[in-house]
Protein backbone atom coordinates (compact mmCIF):
# COMPACT_ATOMS: atom_id res chain seq x y z
CA UNK A 1 0.00 0.00 0.00
CA UNK A 2 1.34 2.96 -1.23
CA UNK A 3 1.91 5.72 1.89
CA UNK A 4 3.04 9.49 2.07
CA UNK A 5 3.39 10.90 5.23
CA UNK A 6 2.59 8.04 6.72
CA UNK A 7 -1.06 8.36 5.30
CA UNK A 8 -2.68 4.79 3.71
CA UNK A 9 -5.58 4.53 2.17
CA UNK A 10 -6.65 2.72 5.28
CA UNK A 11 -7.14 6.02 6.81
CA UNK A 12 -9.29 6.84 4.17
CA UNK A 13 -10.39 4.43 2.09
CA UNK A 14 -10.48 6.02 -1.57
CA UNK A 15 -10.24 5.73 -5.48
CA UNK A 16 -8.20 8.76 -7.04
CA UNK A 17 -8.32 9.89 -10.51
CA UNK A 18 -6.31 12.67 -13.02
CA UNK A 19 -7.70 13.63 -16.20
CA UNK A 20 -5.55 16.53 -18.18
CA UNK A 21 -7.32 18.62 -20.43
CA UNK A 22 -5.32 20.51 -23.05
CA UNK A 23 -6.17 24.46 -22.98
CA UNK A 24 -3.74 25.02 -26.36
CA UNK A 25 -0.66 23.50 -27.72
CA UNK A 26 1.56 24.73 -24.71
CA UNK A 27 -0.99 24.26 -21.64
CA UNK A 28 -2.70 21.32 -19.85
CA UNK A 29 -4.95 21.80 -17.16
CA UNK A 30 -5.00 18.80 -15.03
CA UNK A 31 -7.62 17.98 -12.77
CA UNK A 32 -7.14 15.98 -9.41
CA UNK A 33 -9.92 13.79 -7.84
CA UNK A 34 -10.94 11.45 -4.98
CA UNK A 35 -13.56 9.42 -3.51
CA UNK A 36 -14.35 8.08 -0.60
CA UNK A 37 -15.76 4.43 -1.32
CA UNK A 38 -16.90 3.92 2.48
CA UNK A 39 -19.77 5.96 3.48
CA UNK A 40 -18.79 5.72 7.16
CA UNK A 41 -15.68 7.06 6.14
CA UNK A 42 -16.18 10.29 3.88
CA UNK A 43 -14.06 12.68 3.31
CA UNK A 44 -13.82 15.62 5.00
CA UNK A 45 -12.64 19.55 4.43
CA UNK A 46 -10.35 19.32 6.71
CA UNK A 47 -9.09 16.21 5.17
CA UNK A 48 -9.19 16.96 1.40
CA UNK A 49 -7.24 20.43 2.69
CA UNK A 50 -4.60 18.94 4.56
CA UNK A 51 -4.28 16.11 1.66
CA UNK A 52 -3.81 18.79 -1.22
CA UNK A 53 -1.61 20.84 0.83
CA UNK A 54 0.60 17.59 1.12
CA UNK A 55 0.82 17.48 -2.09
CA UNK A 56 2.10 21.34 -2.74
CA UNK A 57 -1.48 22.31 -4.07
CA UNK A 58 -3.14 23.59 -1.09
CA UNK A 59 -4.78 26.86 -0.66
CA UNK A 60 -1.55 28.74 0.19
CA UNK A 61 0.58 27.40 -2.11
CA UNK A 62 -1.53 28.91 -5.06
CA UNK A 63 -1.29 32.56 -6.53
CA UNK A 64 -4.69 34.16 -4.97
CA UNK A 65 -7.89 34.04 -7.59
CA UNK A 66 -5.85 31.70 -10.11
CA UNK A 67 -5.20 28.17 -10.49
CA UNK A 68 -1.34 28.74 -10.64
CA UNK A 69 1.25 27.53 -8.06
CA UNK A 70 3.49 30.37 -5.94
CA UNK A 71 6.43 27.43 -6.38
CA UNK A 72 7.00 27.85 -9.99
CA UNK A 73 9.50 27.85 -12.81
CA UNK A 74 10.42 31.55 -12.28
CA UNK A 75 11.26 31.19 -8.90
CA UNK A 76 13.18 27.86 -9.78
CA UNK A 77 10.25 25.90 -7.70
CA UNK A 78 11.62 27.42 -4.28
CA UNK A 79 14.52 24.58 -4.54
CA UNK A 80 15.56 24.24 -0.89
CA UNK A 81 19.56 23.25 -1.41
CA UNK A 82 20.24 22.27 2.21
CA UNK A 83 17.04 20.16 2.30
CA UNK A 84 17.66 18.61 -1.40
CA UNK A 85 21.31 17.48 0.16
CA UNK A 86 20.18 15.98 3.50
CA UNK A 87 16.20 14.95 2.85
CA UNK A 88 14.45 14.56 -0.43
CA UNK A 89 16.40 14.15 -4.14
CA UNK A 90 14.89 17.36 -5.36
CA UNK A 91 14.35 19.94 -2.36
CA UNK A 92 10.81 21.02 -3.84
CA UNK A 93 7.71 20.50 -1.09
CA UNK A 94 4.45 18.30 -2.75
CA UNK A 95 4.77 15.89 -5.14
CA UNK A 96 3.03 17.75 -7.67
CA UNK A 97 4.84 20.40 -7.78
CA UNK A 98 8.18 18.22 -8.47
CA UNK A 99 6.25 16.67 -11.06
CA UNK A 100 5.52 20.53 -12.29
CA UNK A 101 9.04 21.06 -12.12
CA UNK A 102 10.14 18.52 -13.94
CA UNK A 103 7.33 18.85 -16.68
CA UNK A 104 7.43 22.67 -16.91
CA UNK A 105 11.63 22.47 -17.02
CA UNK A 106 11.47 20.79 -20.77
CA UNK A 107 9.67 23.62 -22.03
CA UNK A 108 6.55 24.04 -24.13
CA UNK A 109 7.65 21.64 -26.40
CA UNK A 110 9.96 18.75 -26.01
CA UNK A 111 12.12 17.52 -28.98
CA UNK A 112 11.12 13.90 -28.93
CA UNK A 113 13.70 12.81 -31.67
CA UNK A 114 16.99 13.07 -29.30
CA UNK A 115 14.62 11.05 -26.62
CA UNK A 116 16.76 7.51 -25.93
CA UNK A 117 14.09 5.02 -24.52
CA UNK A 118 14.81 1.86 -23.01
CA UNK A 119 12.78 -1.47 -22.89
CA UNK A 120 11.49 -0.27 -19.90
CA UNK A 121 9.46 2.30 -22.37
CA UNK A 122 7.19 -0.38 -24.40
CA UNK A 123 4.24 1.14 -23.45
CA UNK A 124 5.39 5.03 -24.09
CA UNK A 125 7.11 3.09 -27.57
CA UNK A 126 3.71 1.90 -28.74
CA UNK A 127 1.68 4.57 -27.44
CA UNK A 128 3.63 7.22 -29.60
CA UNK A 129 3.77 4.45 -32.82
CA UNK A 130 0.08 3.99 -32.58
CA UNK A 131 -0.83 7.81 -32.51
CA UNK A 132 1.79 8.54 -35.17
CA UNK A 133 0.50 5.70 -37.38
CA UNK A 134 -3.48 7.55 -36.74
CA UNK A 135 -1.87 11.08 -37.74
CA UNK A 136 -0.32 10.29 -40.67
CA UNK A 137 -3.28 9.39 -43.17
CA UNK A 138 -5.04 12.98 -41.95
CA UNK A 139 -1.70 14.72 -43.51
CA UNK A 140 -2.81 12.96 -46.60
CA UNK A 141 -6.21 14.12 -46.45
CA UNK A 142 -7.15 10.14 -46.18
CA UNK A 143 -9.55 8.76 -43.91
CA UNK A 144 -8.14 8.60 -40.58
CA UNK A 145 -7.92 4.94 -39.53
CA UNK A 146 -11.73 4.12 -37.51
CA UNK A 147 -13.50 6.67 -39.53
CA UNK A 148 -15.86 4.72 -40.74
CA UNK A 149 -19.33 6.10 -42.45
CA UNK A 150 -21.10 2.96 -41.76
CA UNK A 151 -22.11 4.04 -38.15
CA UNK A 152 -23.99 1.17 -37.13
CA UNK A 153 -21.33 -1.06 -37.90
CA UNK A 154 -18.72 1.00 -35.92
CA UNK A 155 -21.72 0.72 -33.12
CA UNK A 156 -21.40 -3.06 -33.38
CA UNK A 157 -18.04 -3.85 -33.37
CA UNK A 158 -17.71 -1.07 -30.43
CA UNK A 159 -20.03 -3.12 -27.89
CA UNK A 160 -18.61 -6.34 -29.22
CA UNK A 161 -22.53 -7.83 -30.28
CA UNK A 162 -22.93 -8.03 -34.17
CA UNK A 163 -26.45 -8.11 -35.34
CA UNK A 164 -27.71 -11.25 -37.66
CA UNK A 165 -28.40 -9.65 -41.04
CA UNK A 166 -31.38 -11.90 -41.23
CA UNK A 167 -32.92 -11.75 -37.93
CA UNK A 168 -31.93 -8.37 -36.70
CA UNK A 169 -31.03 -9.75 -33.25
CA UNK A 170 -27.83 -9.82 -31.12
CA UNK A 171 -25.80 -12.53 -32.13
CA UNK A 172 -22.64 -13.78 -30.12
CA UNK A 173 -18.89 -13.08 -30.65
CA UNK A 174 -19.10 -16.44 -31.44
CA UNK A 175 -21.09 -17.05 -34.18
CA UNK A 176 -19.85 -13.73 -35.71
CA UNK A 177 -16.34 -15.86 -35.79
CA UNK A 178 -18.53 -18.34 -37.86
CA UNK A 179 -19.77 -16.21 -40.23
CA UNK A 180 -19.16 -15.46 -44.03
CA UNK A 181 -15.78 -14.31 -44.64
CA UNK A 182 -17.21 -11.68 -46.64
CA UNK A 183 -19.36 -10.23 -44.12
CA UNK A 184 -15.96 -10.20 -41.57
CA UNK A 185 -13.99 -8.29 -44.60
CA UNK A 186 -16.86 -5.34 -45.04
CA UNK A 187 -16.60 -4.87 -41.48
CA UNK A 188 -13.18 -4.65 -40.97
CA UNK A 189 -13.00 -1.91 -43.82
CA UNK A 190 -15.36 0.15 -42.02
CA UNK A 191 -12.94 0.09 -39.15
Amino acid sequence: MTSWNGITKADVPRLDGHIWVPIDDYTTMAWNMVWSYDKNVPITDEWHANDEARFGRGADDLIPGTFKLKKNLANDFMIDRAVQKTKTFTGIVGINTQDMALQEGMGPICDRSKEHLGTTDKAIIACRQLLLKRWRPSRRQAAARGRSVDLRARAALRCGWFRSEKSGRPNSRRSWSRSSKRRRLRSRRAC
